[in-house]
């Protein structure tokens, strides 16, 4: 028979909901994966973002975990349009009980392949 959780692992699970709501709002034009998008067409246009809970790591008050990002990449000079997927990470912390990221960045590599 398991065992019902601790006030910890309720706790841990309430915070990896909020920062996963939280991460799947982020305004991604003030973050490094921003300029990221920027480097790859003249219009990029964020559709989406998709962060699974459980895979959010908590260490004190920081935190970790990975996204996939929906784009659509908008290439003005060939009137072209591509949607596509890319995965990412977050890092970030807990002030003054207000969630702060620090770090957001996407994994490009697949995309020059």
């Amino acid at each position: 028979m398991a065992s019902a959780p601790s006030e910890n692992e309720e706790s841990d699970t309430a915070r990896r909901l909020v920062i996963a709501h939280e991460a799947q709002k982020l305004e991604l034009r003030h973050t490094e994966a921003w300029q990221q998008l920027m480097s790859l067409a003249d219009h990029p246009e964020v559709e989406g973002i998709e962060v699974e809970p459980d895979g959010i790591l908590l260490e004190g008050d920081t935190f970790r975990g990975a996204m996939s990002v929906y784009v659509l990449l908008r290439y003005s000079q060939e009137n072209i349009e591509s949607a596509e997927a890319f995965l990412g990470y977050f890092r970030g912390h807990f002030e003054d009980g207000a969630l702060r990221f620090d770090d957001v960045k996407l994994r490009l590599e697949g995309f020059f392949a």
